[in-house]
């Protein structure tokens, strides 16, 4: 069973906790936004000056975990639509467990903030650590390759 599965906590409920724990540690902005467009819903924050983002992939009528039965048969009408409800509920919850358990960690000195939060900052150009890093560790390590040193990374990001 995957965590939280049959919650009946709503989003806004989870969302507001997420609110509290990060005010609670230290957070002086927060935000929520959500596009349904997309699938995806944000949640944003500011701590000592710098701005945080996590984001939040939200159920889609072609999941196949929506779409289909256990058994392979096609869900149809409400079924679908009650199902994108109870996942999204679901996946609320699990932010909100990752969130707390890394500023419990930062609290007790297992975690540094900057250490496990640095993939959630967000840079000038709108994009966090993990979106302007990953691709070019992903290429390098996709053509067989070490990573690079500190240096040569800065000039490939540039």
């Amino acid at each position: 069973m995957r965590y939280a599965q049959g919650t009946n906590v709503g989003e806004d409920r989870s969302r507001a906790e997420v609110q509290f724990l990060l005010e609670k540690y230290g957070a002086d902005q927060f935000g929520y936004a959500s596009d349904r467009s997309t699938s995806m819903a944000k949640i944003m924050f500011r701590f000592k000056r710098q701005n945080f983002i996590f984001k939040l992939p939200l159920a889609r009528p072609d999941d196949k975990r929506i779409k289909f039965t256990p058994t392979g048969k096609l869900r149809i009408g409400n079924q679908v639509e009650q199902l994108i409800r109870d996942e999204n509920r679901r996946r609320w919850r699990s932010l909100c467990l990752a969130i707390k358990a890394m500023l419990v960690g930062v609290q007790d000195g297992i975690l540094n903030f900057g250490e496990i939060f640095m993939p959630y900052m967000v840079w000038g150009d709108g994009r966090t650590t993990a979106e302007t890093l990953l691709p070019a560790v992903e290429e390098c390590l996709k053509a067989g390759n070490h990573l690079p040193a500190l240096a040569e990374q800065r000039r490939l990001l540039v």
